[in-house]
């Protein structure tokens, strides 16, 4: 299994359904020219990782890392909790609606019922919405996951095809990963209940640092 990273805004922007392929990018099937290194890179067979992924919720150990065949230079870089249970400070807390979190992914935009004659949407490029904490501890979560509103419609939340998009503690100006999103319920019309896997558990955490040992 090999994989590739766009380092852009925009990749798949220009996404053609009859091509299946953006011919400004490469997207998703190769780095166009003069980007790869530069807002692409590949990743070879052997370095993609998962955390022992069970599936099982709520520890389903969703996360995983991809090693990058090629340096990718940015101005800034998400950042990882410093300290491990971070999230774990808001468990009791009052006034949950008032923690927020900003989620981001390249999933659908609109999902239309089974029904629906129109069809689903997506821009194809990295769209982001401000959520707002709802639980960590139901069984659901019981300390792995963080359960975050999902009210769509341009309000927040995720859709299908955002998993695996990083989940930062605060508004848009935040760096600070601290989950990632994993799944949802009832969120047929991407508007349901959204879960996503804390990467701020110590294990996990000592995991993802010991590929930068």
């Amino acid at each position: 299994m090999t994989a590739r990273i766009w380092f852009q805004q925009d990749a798949g922007v220009n996404y053609d359904p009859a091509t299946e392929l953006d011919p400004v990018t490469g997207y998703p099937e190769y780095c166009a020219d003069g980007t790869l290194g530069v807002t692409c890179a590949t990743v070879s067979e052997g370095n993609i990782y998962n955390f022992d992924y069970t599936g099982s919720i709520p520890n389903t150990h969703d996360v995983g890392i991809l090693v990058l065949d090629q340096p990718i230079q940015l101005a800034e870089y998400g950042e990882l909790p410093e300290e491990p249970n971070l999230l774990d400070s808001f468990a009791t807390a009052r006034g949950t609606q008032d923690i927020v979190f900003t989620v981001s992914g390249y999933g659908l935009t609109t999902r239309t019922t089974d029904q629906d004659p129109h069809p689903n949407l997506s821009f194809r490029e990295r769209l982001m919405a401000e959520a707002t904490l709802v639980n960590l501890n139901s069984a659901w979560n019981a300390g792995f996951n963080l359960q975050t509103n999902g009210n769509g419609n341009g309000k927040g939340g995720t859709c299908n095809g955002d998993s695996g998009g990083p989940v930062f503690l605060g508004e848009y100006e935040s760096n600070l990963i601290v989950a990632v999103t994993s799944f949802g319920i009832g969120n047929l019309l991407c508007q349901g209940t959204d879960f996503a896997y804390r990467i701020d558990q110590p294990e996990v955490l000592s995991w993802i640092m010991s590929f930068l040992d």
